[in-house]
Order: C-alpha cells, then structure tokens, then sequence
C-alpha cells in the first residue's frame, strides 16, 4: 500500500465491546470488555482493539490489535452487534482529518464533544511494530 492523505473530515467511533458467547477471533486478546476504534477510510472503517480505558480523552499508549475492517454501519452501532457476539457502547464519536496512512501506520487528528459537553481533540497515531503486533498513541490536543 502507497501513502496516502486524505484531507475531507472523516468520522471515527470508539466502542466498548462486551463480547458474547459466540465472539472470536483477535479482538478477544485484549478481554472480554475491550475497545474497538474505528476510522472512515473509503467505504469502510479501518478497526483496532485494544485494553479497556477509563477515558480516552487522555494522553495513552496501548498494545492494540488489527481487526478485519468493517462497516460504515458501526458508526451508528450502539447496543447488540447480534448472533450473541455481544454488545457495544459508544464512548467517543466524531471527525477524523490529516489522515496518514501507510501500510504500517495510520495518523490522523481526531475531535469530537466529550460526554460534559467539552470538545476533545488528539492525534492518534497506530504503528505496525511486528506482524501481528500494533501500538496505539494517543496524545491530546493538536
């Protein structure tokens, strides 16, 4: 894959996922209660699991793992993902821009409005450190 930019605004959700009985796959590495980012790009959203945060408006840096992209859909997801595989909870929701992607990093500044009505805003940045193996930065403002 070449780089890439894209300037439009783009969304990006964070969901808190309660897997169910019949979840698998990857994103169980990180627990049963975990996080799942997600970013437009395209026609589809470029996914992450990592550890559960108490609050992502803070500066972190996570083990994260690559997902199978998926759908636009799950920007609006809120509730049971259906065929028991649990459920998801929005926690952070909103634009994407600056985004830089590469096959083994994705940068992008993300804002959005926190639950208390303040606006957030970060740089995340997700880099490839071996073949199954990402790492999550989050640092606040931009």
């Amino acid at each position: 894959m070449s780089d890439a930019r894209i300037s439009r605004p783009l969304r990006f959700v964070v969901l808190r996922h309660a897997v169910g009985s019949e979840s698998k796959g990857p994103s169980l590495q990180h627990g049963a209660i975990h996080l799942d980012w997600m970013f437009e790009v395209g026609q589809s959203l470029l996914t992450w699991s990592t550890v559960d945060v108490a609050d992502v408006s803070l500066e972190a840096e996570l083990e994260a793992t690559k997902l199978p992209e998926h759908r636009i859909a799950y920007l609006e997801k809120q509730g049971d993902v259906g065929g028991d595989r649990g459920t998801v909870l929005r926690i952070a929701e909103g634009q994407l821009s600056n985004v830089q992607l590469s096959e083994n990093t994705f940068c992008a500044e993300l804002t959005w409005v926190q639950p208390t009505g303040k606006d957030s805003a970060s740089r995340i940045t997700i880099q490839r450190i071996s073949d199954a193996s990402w790492r999550l930065r989050l640092d606040r403002g931009l």
